[in-house]
């Protein structure tokens, strides 16, 4: 982070103190002892100001481990310029660059054509000076590629030869123009580097010539040119062109973006090994790229297949066939399929030999349409595809009968069906026919088939027909239809109740009580259900269910002395209930009573005694019931059995009996009645 912030640092003030920093892009390359410094002006009127400009480096050390600069910035190179017109004379050490120095010299100091001729004039004259300013900017950025010395000799190179790659160094280029100065700012990191590889990464082989592409965008970066080189047993290689390659941008294009191509002539059969050399701004070619081997292709398809024809001799196959052509030996075809006449078109068979001329698709569409044709590939992979032909579907074949017919129907009469789904493919959908009897004509519901594995229906309740049946029929595309399937039987549900039950009579006995009716005439009837209680409950309980033909019950779970009301109901198949229209009453039999009482007078006073049974519980009570005079009798004293009545005074007539009432809740019979007279 520090040394980004000293880096930036040492931007910044050169940008304040100095100016802007986009007139000279400056690059830099490094080498084992060297390190070389190029820069270009940025269009043509900074190039003619550097032509008379002054030019020096700078250069600041900076500790990659500590971060700190060793060294502040100081020029390590003269102040310079571009070479003078005399310097340009032929010369013993120019390494056979002598072409390019030349030219540039020619190109700074010799007079401009356009100002030659006086014969043009205001904006055509000015016109024709900026294009020739602006063709001899272009060429002299090429002769700094592509030279050293050319680059020296115009003041767009320079070489550290005392570099340090143990610390950062940090480059900056000044250029003073008048008054103005301008400068550039490159940081080289320590140790060396990787020289970039060229790679030809795509091909193309046609009849008469073959292209070799690269990334135009990750070689711009490295190289300005390439030389392309050929040859035909990998030791001898020929350079193709004479002049370093510079695949030319469009109007608008990007150079980062797309690929830098080349075409080189070529012949079938005659193949050629290829390779590039990338040339650097500096000068330098780079190593060569990895061999590729190329030559003219036949590119010319065969004829293609004739007299297409697709027929299906059963009901599960289409066979295609065509007309055979006299093709060189090693020719195939292939069947292609699509289900539009537009569409796109996929191989179905695998590849035949040439001797085939016909295949059979197991698996034609029974529902989509059939369109095929015949493609032939030659030895050269150069394919040509027939017309097409519609594979006409011969289906006279129905449906297997539907499966797995159930129904089930709710208490409003809405009957839902369901199927199983057919395996056919060409299946349009199905037909529900229904009937009031199993061996009745049935009829038809559906008008258009049904495109659903289930059906509604819905059936009268009010019928004498206590049943409707149900069959399904498949339908195919071509109106084939199934056999029947099985058949499925549906209740209507039952919506009336059944007739009442009525009591008869009944038979009271000693520890027992008989009941008779008369039983339900509803035909649906599935049981009774005979209920009790007691007169002084609320609520009848279930004493048994009975079949529906039962017409009598002896119920042996009675008490005695009790008083019991009966109701019996008839229940059928839907359900429905129907009471007895009126319940029975009936008490069951007392035990006969052992109980007795007496009376004694004495002084016109009266006591009672009671004799009760010697096995009465203590918690069992007797009740006296006493009538004065014409009264009814009433309820008059509750004693326990060992009680007795002393000092009776009686000023009326008068009658007592009693009951015992056990604690299990039987009573006894009555007692005796005893009659007191007043004296």
């Amino acid at each position: 982070m520090n040394r980004i912030l000293i880096i930036s640092a040492l931007l910044l003030c050169s940008g304040l103190l100095l100016g802007q920093n986009e007139a000279f892009p400056l690059i830099v390359k490094k080498k084992s002892d060297q390190v070389v410094l190029r820069w270009a002006p940025s269009d043509e009127a900074y190039w003619l100001q550097l032509q008379r400009a002054q030019i020096w480096i700078e250069r600041t050390d900076i500790n990659p481990g500590t971060e700190r600069i060793v060294n502040a910035q100081r020029a390590v190179s003269d102040t310079f310029q571009i070479w003078s017109e005399s310097a340009f004379g032929p010369k013993d050490d120019w390494g056979g660059e002598e072409e390019w120095i030349a030219l540039a010299g020619y190109l700074m100091y010799a007079p401009y054509e356009s100002l030659k001729d006086s014969t043009s004039s205001g904006w055509t004259s000015l016109l024709t000076r900026k294009e020739e300013l602006s063709d001899r900017y272009s060429i002299a950025l090429v002769a700094a590629d592509r030279s050293a010395q050319a680059a020296r000799a115009m003041g767009m190179r320079w070489t550290d030869v005392e570099p340090n790659f143990d610390v950062l160094q940090v480059y900056t280029l000044y250029v003073q123009l008048d008054s103005n100065i301008y400068h550039s700012v490159i940081p080289v990191e320590p140790g060396l580097e990787i020289p970039f590889r060229p790679e030809i990464e795509k091909t193309n082989e046609q009849e008469d010539f073959v292209v070799l592409s690269w990334d135009r965008k990750s070689h711009s970066r490295h190289f300005s040119s390439y030389w392309i080189e050929k040859s035909k047993d990998q030791k001898q290689w020929q350079r193709i062109n004479s002049q370093p390659y510079i695949h030319a941008k469009q109007e608008g294009q990007n150079l980062s973006e797309g690929e830098i191509t080349f075409i080189d002539s070529a012949s079938i059969g005659d193949p050629y090994y290829y390779r590039i050399i990338g040339l650097d701004a500096f000068g330098e070619a780079s190593e060569p790229s990895e061999v590729v081997r190329l030559s003219g292709r036949d590119r010319t398809p065969p004829a293609s297949p004739q007299k297409l024809n697709a027929a299906m001799p059963n009901e599960s196959e289409m066979v295609i066939s065509w007309e055979a052509l006299d093709y060189e030996p090693g020719v195939q075809y292939a069947v292609r399929k699509s289900n539009r006449s537009d569409g796109i078109y996929r191989q179905v068979s695998p590849w035949l030999t040439a001797s085939t001329l016909n295949w059979t698709d197991t698996t034609p569409s029974l529902v989509l349409s059939n369109y095929y044709q015949v493609c032939i590939q030659d030895t050269a992979e150069n394919i040509s595809c027939s017309r097409t032909v519609y594979g006409i579907i011969q289906d006279t074949f129905p449906p297997s009968a539907p499966e797995g017919l159930e129904a089930s129907v709710d208490t409003t009469g809405v009957v839902s069906l369901r199927w199983a789904l057919g395996p056919e493919e060409d299946l349009k959908g199905y037909h529900v026919y229904f009937a009031n009897g199993y061996d009745r004509v049935f009829s038809i519901l559906t008008g258009t088939a049904v495109l659903d594995t289930q059906y509604i229906d819905t059936i009268d309740l009010n019928s004498l027909t206590r049943q409707v049946f149900y069959r399904v029929v498949a339908e195919d595309i071509r109106s084939n239809r199934s056999e029947f399937s099985s058949i499925v039987a549906v209740e209507r549900p039952d919506t009336i109740p059944p007739s009442a039950p009525v009591f008869k009579g009944y038979e009271i006995q000693e520890e027992s009580i008989i009941l008779q009716w008369a039983n339900s005439s509803s035909a649906d009837a599935t049981k009774q259900l005979l209920l009790r209680k007691e007169s002084r409950e609320n609520e009848f309980t279930l004493l048994d269910s009975l079949a529906p033909s039962i017409t009598y019950y002896t119920d042996q779970k009675v008490m005695s002395g009790k008083r019991y009301v009966y109701r019996l109901i008839t229940v059928d198949q839907g359900d429905w209930r129907t009471p007895s229209p009126m319940d029975l009453h009936v008490s069951s039999k007392a035990k006969k009573s052992s109980l007795s009482i007496s009376a004694q007078e004495q002084d016109g006073m009266y006591s009672i005694q009671m004799q009760v049974p010697q096995d009465l519980n203590k918690e069992d009570r007797v009740k006296l019931y006493r009538a004065v005079d014409t009264q009814p009798f009433i309820g008059w004293k509750t004693l326990h059995p060992e009680e007795r009545i002393q000092s009776l005074k009686i000023e009326k007539p008068t009658r007592i009996k009693a009951l015992i009432f056990h604690a299990n809740g039987n009573k006894s019979t009555w007692s005796n009645t005893l009659e007191l007279n007043p004296e």
